[in-house]
């Protein structure tokens, strides 16, 4: 970038597609072996699991990262982000070694030997025509739409509007996903003893749009400490949202007994990379378009969220309209015994 910016921009872009699809062919596939192995009873205990871990693992890489890039300089940004990149690749070859060779998977309902499995395409029609499942990837594309967005803005943001240093703002990260898992162990909890699904998913996405809004005025507040406080209220609120979206796709996932519990979770998984990717850009795009029209740099992040409060106000409609039935909320709740493991 410093000497040649088209090839820098470039070479960021290839970088940043390899990322993307390197995370997308991970994550997916790991649901879909969750679902496939687990037991009915304990596919929400192990999605919850899983979901936690990797925001500890968050919260942990960007406290250590926002730790070492103070005093700033781009030699040491090179280093952190190799020296992550490097360890995050050796812990994932050490957790897939010999995962082929694990636990067979849950057998489904027994199939006539004579019996012609369906072709991908059928098999994908099949479950996109299905009314919950086309709802509900609707419901993860919007509301994962919205949390991207802000992906790539929040740290910038911090500096411009806060005079926050590149390790300051690093640490946001850290204190956003803190807030995050707060806020799934505490939905978690309370999600198994009242309400429905849907009910914890749209309170999250409500909740998201009123720090959204809070975030856009907190310029106007002219206080680091208030900001910082928005931004772990903003986790709390992501993750309440999280919990009740995570319990209502392995619910609907796992209630039935077609086994295309892999497939369904594919589609969830597309929705949510699909709008996770175009989130991501649109939320960069936004901000410079914004800035450009309205001359002035913090007024371009301001207008990006407040379309990101009112993009999470249409989740929490979408939220209510999905996962609805009461078998669902059900299966949830039978699910429970996962939460002592996760909290001790």
């Amino acid at each position: 970038m410093a000497t040649n910016v088209a090839l820098g921009i470039a070479l960021a872009s290839i970088a940043s597609v390899v990322l993307g699809a390197g995370v997308s062919a991970a994550g997916t596939p790991l649901l879909a072996l969750m679902s496939e192995r687990a037991h009915p009873s304990q596919r929400a205990g192990a999605a919850a699991i899983t979901w936690i871990l990797m925001i500890v693992g968050i919260i942990i890489t960007a406290a250590t990262s926002g730790a070492l890039l103070d005093p700033f300089s781009y030699t040491r940004l090179i280093a952190i982000a190799g020296g992550i990149g490097g360890i995050g690749l050796l812990v994932a070859m050490v957790a897939t070694y010999g995962v082929e060779r694990g636990p067979r998977p849950v057998a489904s309902l027994p199939t006539s030997r004579d019996a012609t499995p369906d072709s991908f395409m059928t098999a994908l029609r099949t479950v996109w025509d299905e009314p919950a499942a086309r709802l509900f990837a609707s419901f993860v594309f919007v509301a994962m739409f919205a949390y991207s967005a802000q992906d790539l803005i929040l740290e910038p943001f911090a500096g411009i509007a806060f005079g926050m240093t590149p390790g300051e703002s690093t640490k946001l990260s850290g204190l956003h996903h803190g807030g995050v898992l707060i806020g799934m162990i505490a939905a978690a909890v309370l999600a198994t003893k009242r309400g429905q699904l849907r009910h914890w998913a749209a309170a999250g996405c409500l909740a998201s749009a009123v720090t959204y809004v809070a975030l856009a005025a907190s310029p106007a507040l002219g206080d680091v400490r208030m900001f910082t406080v928005i931004v772990l209220l903003l986790g709390l609120a992501n993750g309440v949202f999280a919990i009740g979206a995570i319990g209502s796709m392995m619910a609907l996932t796992g209630d039935k007994r077609d086994g295309r519990a892999g497939l369904r979770l594919g589609v969830f998984g597309a929705a949510q990379a699909l709008a996770y990717a175009i989130g991501t850009m649109s939320g960069a795009v936004g901000v410079d378009t914004a800035k450009a029209l309205l001359d002035s740099p913090v007024r371009g992040y301001l207008a990006v969220f407040s379309v990101e409060a009112v993009l999470f106000a249409a989740s929490a409609f979408l939220a209510l309209r999905s996962a609805s039935s009461e078998r669902a909320n059900s299966v949830f709740r039978e699910r429970a015994e996962f939460l002592p493991a996760v909290l001790q």
